[in-house]
């Protein structure tokens, strides 16, 4: 591992586990399979492909099974954004 281009380490990719919007808290499985909650407040952004969802975590995307990645801060204490990418149909459907 090299220091000059580091992965960033703020970047929690996996899958939401359980959300509670009234208390602000999210709860993801990450890719190795650990669980991971985060308390989130009042101005994070959520990201639902791409554009900024006005009802945040109470969003209808925002559900159990969901990939999202969560994006903190330097220290992976505060949570500065929430990017849901529903798995889009990769087969996509051509005409014939």
């Amino acid at each position: 591992k090299s220091d000059e281009a580091e992965p960033e380490d703020n970047d929690f990719p996996g899958k939401v586990k359980s959300v509670d919007p009234a208390r602000h808290l999210l709860v993801i499985t990450m890719l190795n399979g650990k669980e991971r909650s985060f308390l989130l407040s009042r101005d994070v952004k959520i990201m639902v492909n791409g554009h900024a969802s006005r009802l945040g975590l109470a969003d209808t995307m925002v559900k159990p099974g969901m990939p999202l990645v969560v994006v903190t801060d330097e220290g992976g204490r505060k949570v500065k954004e929430v990017k849901i990418t529903p798995a889009v149909s990769r087969r996509v459907k051509t005409g014939g």
